[in-house]
Formats: C-alpha cells, sequence, structure tokens
C-alpha cells in the first residue's frame, strides 16, 4: 500500500501507522510476559515446541557474518541499531571502523567517517598491522567501493530508512526548520507556515532534503533525474542485503538476525535518541502539503516506495515461524527493558537469565551490558576509541621491539 496517497487531513503518526496495527515506531513494546522474581528468567510461550533452534550452531546457520556495514541514515532510528553493531564488535573482540577523536570536546562531526562524503579513511583510528576492519555503522555517505576497501569484498551491506513525511518532520524539529520559519514566513501556527514553506521550499534548503537518499549516494545534482535515480536502486537493491524499516523494527531485526547467522542476544536493544512525538503529531499535512512535499523530496520517496516493496517480499519469504520469533523476540526485548532500566533497584538481581527457547540458546544480561545498551552515542564512541587507540599504540610497540 503507498501510504503517501492518502488524501484525507490526518497526522503523520496517522498516516504512517494507520495501515498496520503496530505501536508507534514499534520501539514501544507492551508484551506481557512471566517472570520468576528470583531467578529474573523468562518463560517463553515456546518453551514446549519442538522446533529447531536458531542459533549460530544450527544446520541452517553455519557461520557467523562478521564483515557488515551499516548505514546510518539520518533520522531514522539507527542509532539504536548503530549500538546493536557496535556492541557486538565489542563483544565479539572485532575491529569497528571509527572516528579519531578529537582533542576539543566541542568538535563537530567528528563521529562521522565522512561528513556528507564518501568514507575518509584518514578519519579513521588505525588497527594493528595484519589486522582488518570488521564493521562500519558511523554516519557516512555510502560508496560501494569505499566501504569495499576497507572491510573487503565480502561485506554484508546492511540499511534502514523510514516513511519520508515522518522523517521529513523529525529532522525539521532537530534541525530547527521551524524556528527559522517562524522568522522568515507569516503565519499564524507552525502548520500554516510549513504549508507556505512546502509549496517554494528552495527558499530555504534545509537538511532534510532527500536526506535518505543523499545518505544512500545519490548526489544532489541527481535528486529530480529519474533515471539516474531507477539505476542507484537498481544498484542498491544488488548491494544490500537487506533495508530495514523503522515502521517495521523489530520484523526488520530479525530478518537481519537469520541473514546474518547472529544470536537472539545480539540483536536486543532499548531505543535511543528517541526524538519526542508531540511536537511532530501536533502538524497535520494537508493534501497539497503531501503533494508538495513528495515534489520537494521525490528521490526519498522513490527510495521508499521501492524498498519497502522489496522489504515485504522479503517478509513473505520468510518461514512460517518467523513471526513467532518476532513475538518471542518482543517478549525477551520487554524483559530486558525492565531489567536494565530498573537495575539499581535492590530486588533486581546483578544478572538477568534468559532461558533457553526454541528461539535461543540460554544466556545472561549484565549490568555492564545494560550500560552499554543506553550510553549515548558520543560518549560511547569516545570510550571505544579510547580503547582501539591503545590497542593500536600497544602493538606497535611490541612490534619495534621485535
Amino acid at each position: 500500500m503507498n501510504i503517501w496517497f492518502q488524501c484525507n487531513d490526518i497526522s503523520v503518526k496517522e498516516l504512517v501507522f494507520k495501515h498496520k496495527n503496530i505501536t508507534e515506531r514499534n520501539l514501544a513494546l507492551y508484551y506481557t510476559v512471566t517472570m520468576d522474581t528470583n531467578q529474573k528468567e523468562i518463560k517463553s510461550t515456546n518453551e514446549n515446541s519442538t522446533m529447531k533452534k536458531r542459533n549460530v550452531n544450527d544446520d541452517m546457520c553455519n557461520d557467523r557474518i562478521k564483515t557488515v556495514a551499516f548505514l546510518k541514515v539520518h533520522k531514522a532510528g539507527s542509532t539504536t541499531v548503530m549500538n546493536i553493531f557496535l556492541r557486538y564488535g565489542e563483544s565479539h573482540g572485532l575491529n569497528i571502523a571509527l572516528p579519531r577523536i578529537p582533542k576539543s570536546k566541542h568538535a563537530r562531526f567528528w563521529n562521522y567517517l565522512g561528513v556528507d562524503t564518501v568514507l575518509q579513511k584518514e578519519r579513521l583510528i588505525p588497527i594493528p598491522p595484519n589486522e582488518s576492519y570488521s564493521i562500519i555503522c558511523n554516519h557516512v555517505v555510502y560508496n560501494r567501493d569505499r566501504f569495499t576497501e576497507i572491510l573487503g569484498p565480502g561485506v554484508v551491506n546492511i540499511g534502514i530508512i523510514r516513511h519520508p513525511a515522518s522523517l521529513f518532520l523529525s529532522g525539521a524539529y532537530y534541525w530547527h526548520l521551524f524556528d527559522i520559519l517562524r522568522k522568515r514566513i507569516t503565519g499564524k501556527n507552525d502548520n500554516e507556515r510549513l504549508s507556505k514553506y512546502l509549496k517554494h521550499p528552495y527558499i530555504y534548503e534545509n537538511l532534510m532534503h532527500n536526506r535518505m537518499f543523499f545518505d544512500f549516494g545519490l548526489p544532489v545534482k541527481y535528486f529530480d533525474n529519474d533515471t539516474a535515480i531507477d539505476e542507484k536502486l537498481k544498484s542498491l537493491d544488488k548491494e544490500f542485503s537487506l533495508i530495514m524499516l523503522l515502521e517495521y523494527f523489530v520484523e526488520s531485526l530479525v530478518l537481519m538476525k537469520r541473514i546474518l547467522c547472529w544470536d537472539l542476544k545480539d540483536i536486543l536493544f532499548i531505543p535511543i535518541n528517541e526524538y519526542s512525538k508531540e511536537k511532530e503529531n501536533k502538524i497535520k499535512l494537508s493534501p497539497d502539503d503531501m503533494s508538495n512535499l513528495q515534489k520537494y523530496n521525490h528521490a526519498d520517496f522513490r527510495l521508499y516506495q521501492y524498498f519497502e516493496k522489496k522489504f515485504m517480499r522479503q517478509l513473505n519469504k520468510t518461514s512460517h515461524n518467523f513471526y513467532e520469533e518476532v513475538e518471542h523476540l518482543k517478549s525477551v526485548q520487554e524483559t530486558v527493558s525492565v531489567y536494565c532500566k530498573n537495575r539499581t533497584i535492590d530486588q533486581f538481581a546483578d544478572v538477568l537469565t534468559i532461558k533457553e527457547t526454541v528461539w535461543n540458546n540460554s544466556f545472561n544480561i549484565t549490568i555492564e551490558e545494560c550500560k552499554f545498551m543506553v550510553e549515548q552515542e558520543l560518549h560511547l564512541l569516545r570510550r571505544l576509541g579510547k580503547k582501539a587507540e591503545n590497542k593500536y599504540r600497544q602493538r606497535k610497540k611490541y612490534n619495534k621491539r621485535i
């Protein structure tokens, strides 16, 4: 269903989610689980199932995929996914392509591997000789050759997108577009000023002009060139194993888990950088607003339409038990979220044990892992970056001695 062609006055929240009975952004999880308050163990509804477990020891999944590039797309829930990849790399001793740490605490965009450009190798913290990078997950403009140069030809590319209307409004608030419009355009309220702006959007070039497709590597000069857009879509289709949809976040994670042959623990998350929705939901896009936004962000709508259809095809090809695993992940996710958010309360144990089920081997979640999942991006990158720098220096000193 091409949900951007709705013709009634409805909020963007309603526009994106009207066609699917899910919670907002699929990140607020409300699923009842049974917990043993002494052992802090989850009792899966699938305990009695004889279905084969999906883990790295299965015949279906012989080898974990450890060389992965995640394209961190602006305002599309990508910081939460980035944390998953950073945690995976750290817990498995992999070299992550991390940005160099600036001396100044006030440096801007240092966490990018390329500031609105393709990956710049000089921005990376070096790794010891005869070792290789395994993960890319920081902001950068996608370029296949650069990704392959850093990670090798066997890299698996994963991306994420979001409906262009909700992404535009999220970015508009984040980058203070409405503050600028209040100074430049007369109107009774933000809604009226936005409507006027969308009729002539080029009066102020903002950072949300086809932002998604720009992150995926489409040059600005081709934003309105359908031939170039078609060619780029075909290339991305071949080069990316999965482009996740934020509106189907948990389903996307399960697909990613299966593609990468990861374990359930590897894809657990606690939402990060969730911008308040209260302001966004006050903005209602009329049919004219939506039409004007489609013209302005033509490339982003094409990108979303193309990969929404592909994502649905991927879902349709999954096994009959796919949605059972989705529901199980939601249950475990809620349990982990409750534990991590209340980890300072005395009644909560130092370790949360998730029991073995048809979908996972037994595993523990520690307080340190909780802290990792909620750690803010810049602080986390500085911490991991210092560790990577120390590893490089120590190995360099050792090589000199021998």
